[in-house]
């Protein structure tokens, strides 16, 4: 039995790393260029290594941007449910016993999407969360360059002497996810699970406010209590933030992740990953199964062999 579940585990492992071996191809058949892969990402795989690298969210930072966050995530959940409720479609719906109306079918639903995804990277509500950076500012010295400040130092801020805060930028293009976007993105999830969600959802669907500043005011104060308090300074005095440029990303691997976000949520876990991280993976799946390397090899060019003849690759 052992050698029967080590003999399945390897066919898998070894049709898996053709799967890598083949994805150029794929890219190609997709319109991507081959030479970059799927998005420059290389291939499918469990993500485990993906996962091990991926940035986390600075505790120090996250307390610094809350009402910031809670501000830009509100008023992005206010543009997007009025674009949902903009283009509702219209059907008739019965009001009373023998009494149908046609009326817009735009419902809480649609609502409660929005508030679920304003916070997540991975889906179309949050993909805003690309389009940030965050900058420490200096109370003595005026930033310059490419960007918007969501919330610019005050007159009481400027004045203070010798105070650095943290300030989240709006960016006209997106960056590479890095342990500052992390940070906002765990700022906004803080902020939403600080409130009565109904509360929100309600004023949101019946369409309470006039904007998306009257409503970001009334949740990030009233609901959440992020934005009751003047903005924190950096402290400790001496602390050095580890600073990340803002490293562009191509639109289209934030296209992707959201794909494979939707392809797990139906059932069909894809991560992608690097060639490199899904290769080291693969090697080390093999290392567990007890191959050695020159085995892993073998099995390797075997397969690669059958599929250039036509026969594995097919049944992958």
């Amino acid at each position: 039995l052992v050698s029967e579940h080590r003999t399945t585990t390897a066919m898998i492992l070894a049709k898996a790393f053709v799967l890598w071996a083949l994805m150029p191809h794929a890219a190609a058949q997709m319109g991507m260029d081959p030479m970059e892969g799927m998005g420059g990402m290389g291939g499918f795989g469990s993500g485990r290594r993906s996962r091990d690298k991926e940035a986390v969210q600075v505790k120090a930072d996250v307390k610094l941007i809350e009402c910031d966050a809670c501000e830009m995530a509100v008023a992005q959940a206010f543009r997007q449910v009025e674009e949902k409720r903009a283009a509702a479609p219209r059907g008739k719906v019965t009001t009373k016993p023998g009494k149908r109306v046609e009326k817009s079918l735009f419902s809480e639903a649609d609502v409660d999407e929005v508030l679920g995804e304003v916070c997540h990277r991975r889906k179309k509500g949050g993909e805003w969360l690309w389009y940030t950076d965050l900058m420490e500012v200096s109370s003595s010295k005026k930033p310059t360059g490419d960007f918007t400040f969501h919330k610019g130092l005050t007159k009481a801020e400027r004045k203070k002497q010798d105070a650095r805060y943290l300030l989240v930028a709006e960016t006209a293009e997106p960056g590479k996810w890095d342990h500052e976007r992390a940070s906002l993105r765990k700022a906004c999830e803080n902020a939403l699970e600080s409130m009565d969600i109904d509360d929100l959802s309600v004023a949101l669907f019946k369409g309470e406010h006039e904007s998306a500043k009257s409503l970001a005011t009334y949740a990030c104060k009233e609901l959440a209590g992020v934005c009751n308090k003047a903005r924190p300074e950096v402290k400790p005095k001496d602390r050095v933030r580890d600073d990340a440029p803002h490293d562009a990303q191509d639109s289209k691997m934030i296209e992707t992740e959201q794909m494979m976000q939707n392809m797990e949520e139906a059932g069909s876990p894809m991560v992608m990953q690097s060639r490199e991280d899904l290769q080291d993976e693969m090697r080390e799946m093999a290392e567990d199964m007890g191959m050695t390397p020159e085995e892993m090899d073998a099995l390797m060019d075997s397969y690669k062999g059958g599929g250039d003849e036509g026969g594995d690759v097919g049944e992958l």
